[in-house]
């Protein structure tokens, strides 16, 4: 009745709070959908009760969280409300509740990365994994932010985000590559690979030539690593593939390929995608086009364990962008 005649007071004040403090706030953002001409200023003072912090405290508190209810408020809240989203982020006990505060929290326009950085001094790994993730669907960072304490962090998942959202920030790619070709862990160093299939520097060529042809490393990474040079124009590329596909001579003195694993049919495709031309590409390429090579070679396939197509394109992993909405996005 007070929305219809635009009317307000103590008693409509009271009514609201008592229902918000019951957890109705559903109802109340639901009556708000449908205002009539009259309301006037009963409907801004509810619409500002609404997105009070203390209001979104008690929504968060609540189990299971009101992803749709959470929704509708966020393109109003204050900078002190985000700050009760982010606490509720980093002490809520709940997975489900911080994965969905994790799809909400970067819908917004407002200046948080300040919040969200300050909030890192946490211990708790979790805790500064997901701030970081925060970061990285923002896209952004304050100006001057060192992530070094957290890309060498004692945690591998911690450096993994971090790694992540660097790998992000076109001005720190370089050094993030670096960083994550150097790491112990092998889902950081496969992070790594994965961003140099999409463009690899020249700086980081090197790094990735060893990978590729180190025996030690796993041969899930090595593959990684052929693949991301064959997006390399680099002569130390070239020399890294051909050394893979080099089989010696052959008992007459002739040259051969090396044996067909899944390492050297993928440098095969490499040198076939992107050298070509090049005359000892070319002569690689020629003996894998040879007689006996059927098993070796699979014409229309693309670069994978079983089997390389030399006139194939590479088939590029992709890699999903975290989706982060804006106000107004459905």
């Amino acid at each position: 009745m007070s929305l219809e005649v635009g009317g307000s007071g103590p008693l409509v004040e009271g009514a609201l709070d008592r229902a918000i403090d019951a957890g109705n706030v559903r109802s109340l953002c639901c009556l708000l959908s449908s205002l009539p001409p009259e309301s006037g200023t009963v409907a801004d003072a509810l619409r500002k009760k609404l997105t009070a912090p203390t209001t979104l405290a008690i929504l968060v508190a609540r189990e299971p969280l009101d992803l749709e209810t959470l929704d509708a408020m966020l393109p109003a809240i204050s900078i002190e409300g985000y700050e009760v989203l982010l606490d509720a982020l980093m002490t809520s006990e709940n997975r489900v509740t911080r994965r969905k505060l994790l799809d909400v929290l970067p819908m917004t326009d407002l200046d948080v990365a300040p919040l969200i950085v300050a909030r890192l001094e946490d211990e708790r790994w979790y805790v500064q994994r997901n701030l970081l993730l925060l970061l990285e669907r923002l896209g952004r960072v304050p100006p001057g932010f060192s992530m070094t304490r957290w890309t060498r962090h004692r945690d591998a998942r911690v450096r993994y985000q971090a790694l992540a959202l660097q790998l992000k920030l076109p001005e720190q790619r370089e050094s993030a590559l670096r960083v994550a070709l150097e790491d112990r862990d092998q889902r950081v160093t496969r992070l790594g690979l994965l961003a140099c299939q999409e463009r690899c520097p020249r700086a980081v060529t090197p790094m990735v030539a060893y990978i590729a042809m180190h025996p030690a490393i796993t041969e899930e990474l090595r593959i990684h690593a052929v693949r991301a040079l064959g997006q390399s124009g680099e002569r130390a590329a070239l020399d890294a593939l051909l050394h893979l596909v080099d089989g010696g001579k052959s008992i007459l003195g002739k040259p051969k390929l090396a044996p067909a694993t899944p390492i050297v049919l993928a440098a095969i495709q490499a040198l076939a995608d992107v050298w070509s031309t090049d005359s000892q590409a070319n002569d690689m390429l020629a003996l894998a086009r040879g007689p006996g090579q059927r098993g070796r070679v699979r014409p229309g396939s693309a670069a994978r364990p079983q089997g390389v197509g030399l006139g194939a394109s590479p088939r590029r992993r992709r890699h999903p962008t975290p989706r982060v909405r804006t106000q107004g996005q459905p």
